[in-house]
């Protein structure tokens, strides 16, 4: 496809556009999360390059350069941003970061620690796989048509003369630009040509791997396979300028001649006063640049309000130290737990009672039915189509914005590492739920929390009209996911959060401060804790009050969840 200023494929879809420059990058930037959104559920946050401090494993930068020029934006430039990340949004669904972090361990282990010009090398080509596994995985979707745009954009061309002495890197570069750019690989030293067949043979290699559906099982896959291709390079290239793990040293400051010492001091010097003046000239576009990323921030705040952890800090009053990062995601593991047929009619009995509550009432419109019109009192009155209608009648919605709230830390797994027979039983319970709910007008949502690494997350279980679910572990951030998920739910019905847990929080936001927020924000709140140890029950009905329910077991719940729903939606 031609990359031209005037064509593109963005042509057909993107109508909101801005010559205003801070409005245009601020217009493309959300069209660009809109993009990586539908590609990928783990999304990482989208951020033109220079907006905040540089944070790979957690933001992707796209370089603001790309968007520079004329505005708006030409549809052709358009493209090619899409196309990047697409390509980036890709690597976050198949997880290629995990990929090249787990690679890496597994060379320190077996080699020792590699230098960092090591390290850089084994991400090149990692990530040139990577790219050609995407490429073939966006083959049936609309992004096929985006990638070819971005190839060019992605690495820098290697300037080097592929006919000097061979380097690693410069094979690299070669195959790279052979497969993305359609170079043709000539003139080359003839030592490269047994590593760039075994290139070659590992490009029709890897797009087996298409054909494993499990996530999981398809990266740890991916790193064996890279494992072996990344030795038959290091027994290949020995005898090479840079031996694969070569260790770098500093220069022995003894061996330097004066003179030598000299003309590198008085060298070194010239490049430092060339780099001083460069970086004067480009002071103003540098100063430009920052007020231009000041300006997309100040939009970008206005526009999307505050973040989830600015809100929690601001409840949090006296507990600011108790806080944790909050991270709302989606899972993407399937919940394959049918749900129970019995519990499912029982449900729909309830909410088939909920919609038969439902009343009409009416408003009557009193006028006179005889008389004149006073033209000159006529603009006072409020004219709508409410004006020709005698009588109007309202529905008394009684519908709700449900919120099943699941404890999903490592308690919940009853010992065992995927979830034990107490997770199958709550899974079964709330694919029960999902399907009941099914066309009575109720909105509901499943969440799930746990711990991570310091951070409290909370999944969504349930969207897209697909059930997903998730692995107990970690720790129990209760307070800060109460609150994540009164936040979440809409503002267009009353709302109630039913949450399931069979133990005392331990991390986070405490739970009184959860609660009263709740209240403030008048959300129905229910706890159904199931522990049969009696000092828990008596832990759990201080912290929670009249809003708890206490189980002895599980098998409880079912009923215990219908006299939930019977007292909050038929009333």
């Amino acid at each position: 496809m031609s990359t031209s200023q005037s064509y593109g494929y963005s042509e057909y879809w993107r109508k909101d556009k801005s010559p205003v420059e801070s409005q245009e990058l601020l217009k493309i930037l959300l069209s660009l999360r809109k993009v990586g959104g539908h590609i990928a559920t783990n999304l990482k946050e989208i951020e033109w390059t220079g907006m905040s401090a540089p944070n790979p494993r957690k933001k992707i930068e796209i370089d603001i350069n790309l968007a520079k020029g004329a505005y708006p934006l030409s549809p052709g430039k358009m493209d090619i941003l899409v196309g990047v990340t697409a390509r980036e949004a890709f690597h976050c669904k198949v997880l290629s970061d995990v990929v090249i972090s787990m690679l890496k361990k597994k060379l320190n282990k077996k080699f020792g620690t590699m230098p960092a010009k090591r390290e850089e090398l084994v991400e090149l080509f990692v990530n040139i796989f990577e790219d050609i596994y995407i490429r073939e995985l966006a083959n049936d979707t609309v992004w096929r048509y985006y990638l070819p745009d971005c190839w060019q954009y992605i690495r820098p061309q290697n300037k080097s003369n592929i006919k000097n002495k061979p380097t690693l890197r410069n094979l690299l570069s070669v195959f790279s630009d052979h497969i993305f750019l359609d170079k043709l690989a000539v003139y080359m030293n003839p030592e490269y040509y047994p590593l760039f067949e075994r290139l070659l043979q590992a490009k029709k290699e890897i797009i087996k791997f298409l054909e494993i559906k499990s996530i999981s099982k398809c990266f740890q896959a991916r790193i064996e396979f890279y494992l072996n291709i990344w030795y038959d390079l290091i027994a290949g290239s020995d005898t090479w300028v840079e031996p694969v793990y070569e260790k770098y040293s500093a220069p022995d400051k003894e061996g330097e001649t004066e003179g030598e010492s000299e003309e590198g001091d008085e060298a070194e010097g010239e490049d430092q006063l060339a780099e001083n003046e460069e970086v004067q000239e480009d002071s103003p576009e540098i100063e430009s640049n920052l007020v231009l990323m000041q300006n997309i921030k100040d939009s970008l705040e206005k526009r999307e309000g505050k973040t989830l952890d600015e809100k929690i800090e601001e409840i949090s009053d006296n507990e600011q130290g108790r806080i944790m990062e909050t991270c709302f995601v989606k899972s993407t593991l399937r919940c394959l737990i049918d749900p129970d047929v019995d519990l499912v009619a029982r449900l729909r009995r309830i909410f088939k009672q909920q919609r038969n509550l439902r009343s009409r009432r009416y408003r009557y419109r009193r006028y006179l039915t005889l008389g004149k019109l006073d033209g000159r009192r006529l603009y006072r009155s409020g004219i709508d189509g409410l004006v020709f209608r005698q009588k109007q009648y309202f529905l008394n919605d009684n519908t709700r914005n449900i919120a099943i709230l699941v404890d999903g830390s490592a308690s919940m797994s009853g010992g065992v590492t995927r979830g034990g027979k107490d997770w199958v039983k709550t899974e079964r319970i709330f694919a029960s739920l999902c399907q009941a709910v099914k066309g009575t007008e109720n909105r509901l949502v499943v969440y799930a929390y746990f711990e991570s690494g310091g951070i409290c997350k909370v999944n969504d279980l349930s969207y897209s009209s697909t059930l997903y679910t998730v692995r107990p572990t970690g720790r129990t951030p209760t307070g800060q996911a109460i609150v994540t998920t009164a936040m979440k739910l809409p503002d267009d019905k009353r709302k109630l959060v039913i949450h399931l847990t069979d133990g005392e929080p331990n991390c986070g936001l405490s739970v009184k401060k959860a609660l009263e927020f709740c209240k403030r924000q008048h959300v129905d709140f229910v706890t159904i804790g199931v522990c049969e140890d009696e000092e828990m029950k008596a832990i759990l009905s201080r912290q929670y009050g009249n809003d708890a329910i206490l189980l002895d077991s599980l098998d409880q719940l079912p009923m215990r969840l219908e006299e939930v729903l019977k007292s909050k939606l038929l009333v």
